[in-house]
């Protein structure tokens, strides 16, 4: 029965794995599971008289394809370990209660990739952890990409998969029935996933331009830099802010057509002043922090807005695995030879990342737009 469980959770990270391995064909990707296309199925010896089987259907994450350097992608995958079934109730019970899973203890279980090994053509090897049941082990997948192309019924760019594996349940400190019912379990995954963004050739170059055009680059001085926001819940205004952050800035205000900026945020530093709103907006249905622990804003146009010192960058903002373009403006408190100060502002609509519903009155009262508002010092 433990056996089944951790075939189960394994079932799902190996499910995200196999996603990985794509990567030798596309280029830099965002994938998301398909629930409704994707079977992550176990089995296990009981007592040499049959093998049981079982599967879990609550699993979220993020596939991030690297064209040119399959090597260089990642991956991670969050599985409710609550969505375990095995068509039998009582069965189910037992697999999650203190035996086997301890769901009230341990309620979900995660798989982060750390190498990827091509083998072959559409088939690779997939190495990293898993966590379960509390213990962190290494595990590898074996998967076979089975095709790329346009969904017929959603017209969406669709991965379809096969992997398999094993694991020893005693690894995650199951042992319950042993020997009786056997050590190992087999997971076999059949999965579809959805492009949900796709890095452009202009972003690549802009980043590769950063690196090469120095004489304008500058760097954030994070302890005296923030970013805030505020979003209005019915009548009330909610604020809150992003405290780790970090990024690279070229620009020149005499040479815009070579201003490039990239700034990574860390989703996790969130702080908001009502800790159960902290914890709900960390959740899947809203930010999904452990999901898609980083957003990035990058943009590589930029223009003169009337008024002193103030412009416009036009770029694009990754969040929750969606990259959605974004309008920033912005001023400067001064510009020096070494130094600046600079303020700005954009507002973006989080129905556009999925973050919550996008319809107020479902978002309990949450407005669908949400300002965010930049202070930053750099230095050069």
């Amino acid at each position: 029965m433990s056996k089944f469980i951790n075939k189960n959770t394994l079932s799902a990270f190996i499910l995200s794995v196999l996603l990985i391995s794509g990567n030798k064909i596309f280029a830099s990707e965002i994938y998301e599971f398909d629930s409704n296309h994707t079977q992550i199925i176990w089995h296990a010896d009981h007592f040499g008289f049959s093998h049981p089987a079982g599967k879990f259907s609550d699993i979220s994450g993020k596939i991030n394809f690297n064209e040119n350097k399959p090597e260089k992608s990642s991956l991670e995958v969050l599985i409710k370990i609550s969505s375990l079934n095995t068509g039998l109730k009582k069965f189910d019970d037992h697999l999650l209660g203190v035996d086997f899973f301890d769901v009230v203890k341990y309620p979900t279980a995660k798989f982060i990739s750390n190498k990827i090994q091509i083998t072959k053509r559409n088939q690779a090897k997939i190495y990293g952890e898993l966590t379960l049941r509390g213990v962190k082990k290494n595990i590898v997948l074996d998967v076979n990409l089975n095709k790329i192309g346009v969904n017929p019924f959603s017209q969406k760019k669709t991965m379809g998969i096969s992997a398999n594996t094993k694991i020893n349940r005693s690894d995650f400190g199951i042992d319950y029935a042993s020997p009786g019912v056997g050590n190992q379990v087999y997971i076999d995954i059949e999965a579809e996933a959805t492009l949900q963004s796709q890095n452009n050739s202009d972003v690549e170059s802009a980043e590769k331009n950063s690196q090469d055009n120095l004489k304008s680059q500058w760097g954030i001085v994070e302890k005296n830099s923030k970013i805030n926001f505020v979003v209005n819940q019915d009548k009330s205004k909610i604020r809150g802010s992003l405290s780790k952050f970090s990024g690279q800035i070229n620009f020149d205000p005499n040479d815009l057509k070579k201003a490039q900026v990239e700034i990574k945020i860390d989703m996790t530093s969130l702080d908001i002043p009502y800790a159960q709103a902290l914890e709900l907006v960390k959740t899947s249905p809203w930010l999904a922090t452990k999901i898609y622990p980083e957003a990035i804003f990058r943009a590589n146009k930029f223009s003169n807005l009337p008024g002193k010192k103030q412009f416009l960058a036009q770029g694009s903002l990754t969040l929750k695995g969606k990259t959605v373009p974004v309008d920033f403006e912005f001023s400067f408190k001064n510009f020096g030879k070494n130094n600046a100060n600079m303020i700005g502002k954009a507002v973006i609509k989080r129905g556009d990342f999925e973050i919550g519903n996008k319809d107020p009155n479902k978002a309990n009262g949450v407005a669908n737009e949400v300002e965010i508002n930049v202070e930053l010092e750099a230095q050069r």
